[in-house]
């Protein structure tokens, strides 16, 4: 999802934490922590704290960091066993803000029938919000899928706003359109994982970033 967020010029300026503490509903990378069940530290003289990802966002452009914090770091932890994941968004031009944008992440097992698919969304609602849409798509594979039964379930779950940039019926159609490509994408790749080399069930390495609170993402 990096590549989607902003233009280059800001993304080497701008800090990954940042963006989350900015708590866009647009922004890429809130729905990618939202849907790994990531968590943030919040840091302020004398103590820390590592609030997860469902509570750290409170409201457009609010999370829950209190006078005198700063987040210094995230986490974003690896995708278990036979799972991976897929970004993908729609906007005007590249590096505008997304009319909508889709993380999702598949598990299959080892017949590669999927075990589990969840997906979470931008520019959709307040915060990053993450559905399960497993019901639509268990026990079947990338070949036998109905793709359009999970864009169906997530349509009818989604409470999109009109804005300038569309109305809420065009989001909600995106955001279907949106959900079946990601969910296809991430159970193609999740059929080719070495299941000897995948991670365990339980536990995963996860990526950390570092910066104070005042530097943000901005578009």
């Amino acid at each position: 999802g990096l590549r989607l967020v902003a233009h280059p010029v800001i993304r080497n300026r701008g800090t990954t934490v940042g963006s989350l503490a900015h708590a866009d509903p647009s922004g890429e990378m809130t729905a990618v922590l939202a849907l790994l069940g990531g968590s943030v530290d919040l840091a302020r003289k004398g103590s820390t704290r590592t609030v997860a990802a469902e509570d750290f966002f409170v409201g457009p452009l609010e999370a829950c960091i209190e006078t005198g914090e700063l987040a210094v770091s995230a986490y974003f932890p690896r995708p278990a066993g036979r799972t991976a994941t897929e970004f993908t968004e729609s906007a005007r031009r590249h590096g505008d803000y997304a009319i909508c944008g889709v993380a999702a992440a598949v598990t299959v097992d080892e017949d590669l029938r999927i075990v589990s698919a969840r997906a979470a969304y931008l520019s959709i609602s307040p915060v990053p919000l993450v559905l399960d849409l497993t019901d639509a798509l268990i026990g079947q594979t990338a070949e036998t899928a109905v793709w359009r039964d999970a864009a169906a379930l997530a349509t009818g779950r989604i409470e999109p706003e009109p804005d300038i940039h569309a109305s809420a019926e065009y989001r909600a159609q995106i955001a279907g359109v949106l959900t079946a490509r990601a969910l296809r994408t991430a159970t193609e790749r999740a059929a080719l994982i070495d299941p000897d080399t995948a991670t365990g069930t339980t536990g995963s390495t996860g990526a950390t970033s570092t910066t104070g609170t005042n530097e943000r993402s901005a578009r």
